[in-house]
């Protein structure tokens, strides 16, 4: 029997762990597969911020909308930039507005205003813009879009006999809505 004014013993020391292989001790993220790994979710991350970037500046009309809007909708910087480029004139209001631009505004565009129609592209770096008062136009014929992802093509005749040709995207059936819009604004303007 153990004497009860002894000391008390002291608790054995804990088990010492296993040496472990050098492989064994590495972390996850210092093997090939774990370099690999963040790596890719590095890029993915990558993407991931550069289409949320492209979404919002698509949103604040930094880049050109991918279907035809409304004059109201058209960021105010777009049409100071199409007056600025000679474009637009002095007051004159945009009904609705097509660009097929990709990244800017001033690569392609076409629109109907409360006063004339007008196609403009930039080629090489020149501006060229393609415009008739609604009085000037005799004629117009639409091939409307075959789907979502095609544009209407627009052949507006001038008494003049020459045609100027507009092409607007299906989408969102907004080549109806620029037709639509351009209709009225002829009809008016005659």
């Amino acid at each position: 029997m153990p004497d009860p004014a002894a000391p008390p013993e002291p608790p054995p020391p804990p088990p010492v762990p296993p040496r472990l292989s050098r492989q064994a001790r590495k972390s996850f993220w210092r093997t090939p597969v774990g370099v690999l790994s963040a790596l890719l979710c590095a890029l993915a991350a990558l993407v991931f911020l550069a289409f949320g970037a492209l979404g919002v500046a698509l949103e604040l009309g930094y880049f050109p909308d991918t279907a035809a809007v409304a004059g109201e909708d058209l960021p105010d910087r777009v049409v100071a930039m199409l007056r600025e480029e000679g474009v637009l004139e002095a007051e004159e209001r945009v009904l609705y507005y097509y660009s097929g631009g990709l990244f800017d505004y001033m690569e392609d565009g076409n629109l109907c205003t409360d006063r004339r129609v007008i196609s403009y592209w930039t080629e090489e770096g020149e501006l060229y813009v393609e415009a008739a008062a609604y009085a000037d136009i005799v004629g117009l014929e639409v091939e409307p879009a075959e789907g979502w992802a095609f544009d209407a093509t627009f052949h507006v005749e001038l008494a003049s006999g020459d045609v100027i040709t507009l092409f607007v995207a299906g989408e969102d059936d907004g080549d109806e809505a620029f037709e639509a819009a351009l209709r009225r604004a002829w009809g008016r303007g005659r």
